[in-house]
């Protein structure tokens, strides 16, 4: 029992290299539905808490809990094999390439010259090239994004469910109607910012604010209907921005700093993921309730929004100064 604590350290890294790794292929092979693909893997998460811990406890009854625990490090040594399918996409190892090599420019002759008369003459249309989002802006935004979920009130709704008098299994049942409102915010509101419907900095500044007004009305639901509906909503918008997290640090970070803008986020949350604990405790054994938590919630959500609803703005008045250059 002396070397847990190593094996549970090294479990943990062998956890984050994975997940950073993961989010770094999906947003090398996909460009255009990015928050689509990142929301389907946030799904498999949500469609392995259904399925695993069926097959955990049936694992654990037949072999015990150290059995169970080798039968799943060995589905994990098979699935390795797996991931030598995953390679470099050939339009990244090209694009990356030209950035490195210095363009030459060749130096060719004028072998003969053709004149035509200027009487209708006409000047073609430029193709003016695609508007793509600013890369420089405003990074802090994206960690307050990270920030702004860290105090995830989700895993309070069953208590707080008990808290207002429902029954328990009234209360679980807030849990399995969250799961489908999870899975449509991981996979179809993202496809809004895939379509260009909206930018994605607006569709994250429209679910920061619906967000916080999903914490406002929660503590004031009526009756545990009302109530599972707010949850559900509430589940969906947090969905759709765990999936775009990562599409838009890609977007304004590019995809070779994911990975260090995803270590910055985790040790800027660090402090945060450790007082967690202890901030929820103090809403509900301090102050008797968890309204205070979801009221703090709506207020860092309000926030959040509003810094993406400037990085929004920024980004919209960009897109016209570039179009306005290009049209003159």
């Amino acid at each position: 029992m002396d070397d847990d604590p190593a094996k549970i350290c090294l479990s943990g890294v062998g956890v984050g290299v994975v997940c950073v790794t993961l989010v770094i292929v999906v947003m090398m092979h996909f460009d255009k539905y990015r928050g689509v693909a990142s929301g389907m893997k946030y799904a498999g998460y949500t469609l392995a808490s259904l399925l695993f811990p069926k097959i955990l406890t049936s694992l654990r009854d037949a072999y015990g809990f150290r059995g169970c625990m080798l039968v799943y490090a060995a589905l994990t040594m098979n699935v390795t094999a797996l991931t030598l399918l995953l390679k470099e996409p050939p339009w990244h190892l090209h694009s990356r390439s030209s950035k490195a090599k210095p363009r030459v420019h060749e130096r060719k002759s004028i072998s003969w010259i053709s004149t035509t008369p200027l009487d209708n003459a006409h000047c073609a249309p430029v193709e003016s090239p695609e508007i793509t989002e600013s890369n420089s802006a405003a990074p802090t935004v994206t960690i307050q994004t990270v920030s702004s979920l860290t105090l995830n009130s989700i895993t309070t709704i069953v208590d707080y469910a008990l808290d207002k008098g429902a029954a328990r299994s009234q209360a679980y049942l807030c849990v399995t109607y969250c799961s489908p409102a999870e899975l449509f915010g991981r996979i179809v509101l993202p496809l809004i910012g895939d379509c260009k419907i909206v930018s994605r900095a607006t569709l994250v500044a429209a679910s920061f604010a619906l967000l916080a007004v999903t914490m406002l009305v929660l503590p004031a639901t009526p009756c545990v209907l009302a109530y599972i509906l707010v949850c559900a909503c509430a589940t969906m918008l947090l969905a759709c921005l765990l999936a775009m997290k990562p599409v838009v640090i890609a977007d304004y970070f590019g995809i070779e700093n994911v990975a260090t803008s995803w270590g910055l986020g985790g040790v800027t949350l660090l402090p945060l993921l450790l007082c967690s604990p202890y901030i929820i405790g103090y809403f509900r054994d301090a102050r008797g309730s968890y309204d205070g938590l979801y009221q703090l919630q709506a207020g860092i959500h309000c926030f959040v929004a509003g810094l993406f609803g400037i990085v929004s703005v920024l980004d919209r008045r960009r897109w016209k100064q570039r179009t306005r250059s290009l049209t003159v």
